[in-house]
């Protein structure tokens, strides 16, 4: 429970979250606690999610967060490189815009298909052609990376306030819904071997969505709707 949340908790008659189980939460405010799915935006719940992707191609969206994103545009270079020389890859890059020209000229310089956006209301739609994501581990981005079925690898900044990111990762690591390692541990091991293994083990990927797909199943528009006006009324 961040310091803002904390300070409302008193006044407050209902808190919506998505699980009982919160960091720092008061025992004698439990009873407050409203469980939600997920909030989306309302148009994502009405996009299908079946679209065809390329087979010729890996779409691979890269998602440097808000905080920490420099890892993201160095360390991964020497791993897109040598992905670049086994798959076709197309890469969605979030990234600081003044980082663009350097990414340009990496991208370009390695042949690699790419678009580099700083920020996209509609990521849904790029999420619906991802293959793929490398993703630091905010708990609106891991909502919906599950909701829409795409596998992906979470590297929580490790500078976040109480750690939250490393424990929303490992909150969808335990529900098998997306891999997770550690920043420190990248440089440790080898970052295109764990990247591509997991992009060439076929079946755990369907067991990845299979679960994201279980565990998205009652998040709907419809329900999700009902239980937070239900519990306006109430109060």
């Amino acid at each position: 429970l961040g310091q803002s949340n904390l300070f409302f908790l008193k006044q407050c008659e209902k808190v919506f979250c998505y699980s009982d189980f919160i960091k720092n939460f008061p025992k004698k405010y439990i009873h407050k606690l409203q469980i939600i799915y997920p909030v989306l935006s309302k148009k994502s719940y009405f996009l299908k999610k079946d679209i065809k992707k390329s087979l010729d191609e890996k779409v691979i969206l890269v998602i440097g967060g808000s905080q920490g994103a420099k890892f993201f545009q160095t360390e991964l270079k020497d791993m897109l490189k040598k992905l670049s020389e086994n798959f076709k890859l197309f890469i969605y890059h979030q990234a600081n815009k003044k980082n663009f020209d350097d990414l340009e000229i990496f991208y370009q310089k390695n042949k690699i298909a790419f678009k580099l956006f700083d920020f996209d209301r509609s990521l849904e739609n790029i999420f619906l052609k991802t293959d793929f994501c490398i993703t630091r581990a905010g708990a609106s981005t891991l909502a919906e990376l599950v909701f829409f079925e795409v596998p992906s690898l979470a590297i929580p900044f490790p500078y976040s306030k109480d750690n939250h990111q490393f424990f929303n990762a490992i909150y969808y690591k335990n529900n098998n819904c997306c891999w997770m390692i550690e920043q420190k541990d990248i440089r440790q091991k080898n970052f295109y071997e764990i990247i591509s293994n997991m992009l060439d083990d076929k079946t755990d990927l369907q067991l990845k969505k299979k679960a994201m797909r279980d565990f998205s199943s009652k998040n709907t528009w419809e329900i999700n709707n009902k239980i937070i006006i239900e519990t306006i009324d109430e109060n």
